[in-house]
């Protein structure tokens, strides 16, 4: 796992490229099709004069699926609660220390339809 100061050093490395750049940079090394996104992921607002809708950092996507598993049945309203607080530190794919420490950008991979955007 890479540390605070080496994430840094790379992200300021990126922070004024744009992302044709950084694609095109990649496709000169060999990377063709590589780290490509699904061309529906978009913006949910553009800001075209300023463009304070870019962003850049360190990511964490999260995708969250269902488990297949059913609740057990609880004596209590606080019991369901404790229990899904642990179910949730077990299953979240999302760790509290260490790892996601440096994490700016928390993206999640939801199968939802985009019908409200």
């Amino acid at each position: 796992m890479a540390k605070q100061s080496e994430r840094e050093k790379v992200l300021s490395l990126y922070e004024s490229l744009r992302l044709t750049d950084v694609c095109d940079g990649m496709d000169a090394v060999g990377l063709q099709d590589v780290g490509l996104m699904d061309k529906e992921i978009r913006p949910l607002w553009r800001d075209l004069e300023q463009f304070r809708h870019r962003i850049c950092g360190i990511a964490h996507t999260v995708q969250f699926v269902p488990t297949g598993r059913r609740a057990p049945s609880f004596e209590s309203v606080e019991k369901y609660h404790q229990w899904k607080s642990q179910w949730y530190d077990i299953y979240k794919g999302i760790t509290r220390e260490g790892e996601n420490q440096a994490v700016k950008l928390l993206l999640f991979d939801l199968l939802l339809s985009a019908s409200w955007l």
